[in-house]
């Protein structure tokens, strides 16, 4: 019996240091554009929020190393903008429409049926026209547009989306490639957050940003300009 529970203890032992020395290979591989989990933690846990999960890491890694992406000041700044949107990367759906039926509020005359196209996904994506243009991207059909929910409910949709939307959207402003943080969340919420009332908003964006690209790319300086300013 001793000799049992001694192999046990052993092939538990070997068990427990193989995975973590597969947690540690994990934390510290980088990506194509130099991020690692390690890097990815700290940024999102200085900005505020809790340390988010591995699988979370995983999926952001694989997707700004597979994605348009260029650079790691862009992933900080994308990494930024979802956190804001996501509320620390804890909210796959907007908070508000878990409780309240949002359907009027994100209803266009064009609109069929009575699904609602309110925020979900990592960067909240909102309106049918975008959930049918994701879908599309995505999948080749329109899977999004008839079952909206996926995009909260499955965790690699939820990424796949809000990599895809700022891909198809927020790069496409030329200043958002030349550093100016504040263009992207022009792309984003521009008539509220830039022109609009909600300026405080934008601004503690732009307070995460600087949290996150001091992780990311440490050398460089952010830019504010580009949304109020």
């Amino acid at each position: 019996m001793r000799a049992v529970l001694t192999v046990f203890i052993l092939a538990t032992n070997t068990f427990c240091s193989t995975r973590n020395v597969i947690a540690r290979q994990i934390s510290g591989e980088k990506n194509n554009l130099g991020l690692t989990c390690d890097m990815f933690y700290k940024a999102v846990i200085s900005s505020g929020y809790p340390k988010p999960l591995q699988t979370q890491c995983n999926s952001f890694l694989k997707g700004s190393g597979e994605s348009e992406i260029a650079n790691k000041m862009e992933s900080a700044m994308f990494l930024s903008q979802t956190l804001w949107e996501s509320d620390g990367l804890r909210a796959k759906e907007e908070y508000l429409c878990k409780t309240t039926n949002c359907h009027k509020l994100y209803r266009l005359s064009s609109d069929v049926g009575n699904s609602s196209y309110h925020g979900r996904g990592y960067i909240q994506l909102t309106w049918s026209y975008n959930y049918e243009a994701a879908s599309f991207a995505l999948f080749g059909d329109d899977r999004l547009l008839k079952n909206p929910d996926l995009v909260s409910k499955n965790e690699k949709i939820s990424w796949d989306v809000s990599f895809w939307y700022w891909g198809s959207w927020v790069r496409t402003n030329s200043d958002v490639l030349k550093g100016k943080f504040g263009a992207s969340t022009k792309m984003i919420n521009g008539a509220l957050e830039c022109n609009g009332a909600d300026k405080t908003k934008a601004k503690k964006r732009f307070e995460i940003y600087k949290k996150v690209l001091a992780v990311f790319e440490p050398k460089l300086k952010p830019i504010e300009n580009g949304c109020y300013n």
